[in-house]
């Protein structure tokens, strides 16, 4: 609300050519831009847009489009694509009384001015967060997350970091799948939007939460004035490329991975029905928005993690630790959509032995995992790291389509996912 409007100068409203009382609303209006009142000034009215332009007012008076290109490029971000169940809200949307949020309050009670204060200054500042609801409409999980441009971390210089203020799962849900869908958007929204760290503080009182973070290239730094453990996350090495192995460098900078040229990588054919389960995020249809009525798995299902399994009769026994897999999305797509990270494999030839080794991580059924292990059961623990930059198109790479696992050239792969 501009509770002031300064009026214009004699001066200004001859310069600006306000001649009818229409123009001389447009005049006061421009002037608050002149006089720094406002930033700026957004209109769809092209005459006052080009009369701008007669006080030097035109880099401040724009049209809706010009807007929109400039506030894109100066406060844009590239949000990730969000599994069906996880919302991306403002804070305000929250409901401060939800029980998720108690032993956050207890937590906080005797340190600074108490939750209750910082939330709702994270509302009034505009922050956002992403979040679970479960189906009594109570939060399930929900993280907050702020940027942070220059501010000092311990004894770290400051920069562009991603701070994830608040990172809690309900009981009621498995907390490691959840952990995963909501920590797979705050690393995804660091890597598309250019942020080089982002970190978490911990009170000692819960462990489990350094637990679940450090296999994710998270590293305790030191103790705040609060007591919280502050756990930081890098996306690429500190001091040039690190003599790290391939699985070793993903495990500390994923989403980042290698793939020069000793990683191999690998073609793997999947149908669209256990594509839509491995990869729920993934719509083929341009501008569709996916709905609870999708039939796609719950928020924690196996396909939602950033740690995944995938089974197969292929005899193949070059994969790697480290290596890619290229999923190949077949009959309907029929282009690599996303790259996986090897982390383990292991031939089973029973069901349980399948169970066994990859746990809850599989998508498939019990009845279709035992039909499957009639014949020995190749099974894969691979972290999903997103999709190929390039366009995944087979043809123009002269790549034939794979019936089986199979390896591809490094040319190849190049021109598939790099083009």
């Amino acid at each position: 609300m501009l509770d002031s409007p300064p009026t214009p100068t004699s001066e200004f409203l001859e310069s600006f050519g306000a001649a009818s009382s229409n123009d001389q609303v447009d005049a006061r209006l421009a002037y608050a831009v002149h006089r720094n009142a406002v930033s700026f000034l957004i209109t769809e009215d092209q005459e006052l847009v080009h009369r701008a332009a007669r006080v030097s007012l035109q880099e401040r008076v724009l049209s809706t489009s010009s807007a929109l290109r400039y506030f894109l490029a100066y406060f844009g971000r590239a949000p990730p694509p969000l599994p069906t169940h996880l919302k991306d809200a403002p804070v305000h949307d929250l409901d401060l009384n939800d029980p998720i949020f108690d032993s956050i309050k207890e937590d906080y009670r005797s340190v600074g001015d108490g939750f209750e204060t910082w939330f709702n200054r994270a509302c009034r500042e505009g922050r956002r967060c992403v979040r679970v609801r479960l189906p009594d409409g109570k939060l399930g999980g929900i993280l907050l997350y702020k940027e942070e441009r220059g501010e000092p971390l311990l004894n770290l210089p400051g920069t562009r970091r991603l701070k994830i203020a608040t990172f809690k799962v309900s009981n009621q849900l498995p907390r490691q799948g959840v952990g995963e869908l909501l920590l797979s958007f705050a690393l995804r929204y660091c890597q598309k939007n250019g942020f080089g760290e982002t970190y978490v503080t911990v009170f000692p009182q819960h462990p489990e939460v350094v637990d679940f973070l450090v296999p994710f290239g998270f590293e305790d730094i030191g103790a705040n004035r609060y007591g919280e453990r502050v756990l930081l996350k890098r996306f690429s090495p500190v001091d040039g490329i690190e003599s790290l192995t391939p699985p070793e460098f993903f495990r500390r900078y994923y989403p980042a991975y290698r793939d020069d040229t000793p990683v191999k990588k690998f073609l793997v054919p999947i149908k669209p029905t256990y594509h839509r389960q491995l990869f729920p995020e993934f719509d083929p249809t341009p501008g569709h928005q996916r709905t609870l009525d999708d039939s796609l798995p719950p928020a924690f299902a196996a396909g939602n993690a950033i740690r995944k399994a995938y089974l197969s009769n292929s005899a193949t026994g070059k994969l790697r630790p480290g290596d890619l897999l290229l999923f190949y999305r077949s009959e309907d797509l029929r282009r690599v959509t996303h790259i996986g990270l090897i982390e383990h494999t292991r031939v089973c030839r029973t069901a349980q032995e399948v169970i066994d080794f990859v746990g809850n991580r599989t998508v498939m059924r019990g009845d279709q995992l035992e039909k499957m292990c009639s014949r020995p059961v190749l099974a894969i623990q691979f972290w999903n790291a997103g999709r190929p930059k390039g366009g995944g198109d087979l043809v123009t790479a002269n790549v034939p389509p794979p019936i089986s696992i199979s390896e591809v050239e490094e040319e190849e792969y190049r021109a598939i996912c790099k083009n």
